[in-house]
């Protein structure tokens, strides 16, 4: 496996970030943990843009409410999918009815529910990453 092959963590909570961190190291991934969206713009500018192989995106570290959650997710979607091509984005958050943008944005096809356990993770990221 190729020492390059990284994953972009966008999360504020520790359980998360540990979670995300000990299976991408048992699989031979390394994570770049980023805690705002805006850091980890930078984090990908400071590398090439193919520098990650998968970007995770915990909802809750997006900064807004309930009732702008949706809109929120929606753009961020469109904008990195549109600046990143190729990147593949698993968003994780708590099902409520401010995740209903998942019905707006189709295209959005990976959401991992809250709390979720290492091996439905794993699942997930495998289909995306090499190994």
């Amino acid at each position: 496996m190729a020492q390059s092959t990284r994953v972009l963590l966008l999360t504020r909570e520790p359980t998360i970030q540990n979670l995300v961190e000990q299976i991408c190291l048992i699989d031979g991934h390394r994570t770049v943990t980023a805690a705002t969206v805006d850091e980890a713009h930078a984090l990908i500018a400071q590398s090439s843009r193919d520098a990650f192989a998968l970007a995770v995106i915990d909802t809750a570290a997006l900064g807004a409410s309930d009732q702008q959650q949706q809109r929120v997710v929606c753009q961020l979607w469109q904008d990195w999918t549109a600046a990143y091509p190729g990147l593949p984005l698993v968003f994780v958050g708590t099902r409520s009815s401010s995740n209903a943008f998942l019905a707006h944005c189709a295209d959005i096809s990976v959401f991992l529910e809250k709390p979720f356990g290492p091996r439905a993770f794993a699942d997930i990221m495998r289909t995306f990453l090499p190994g």
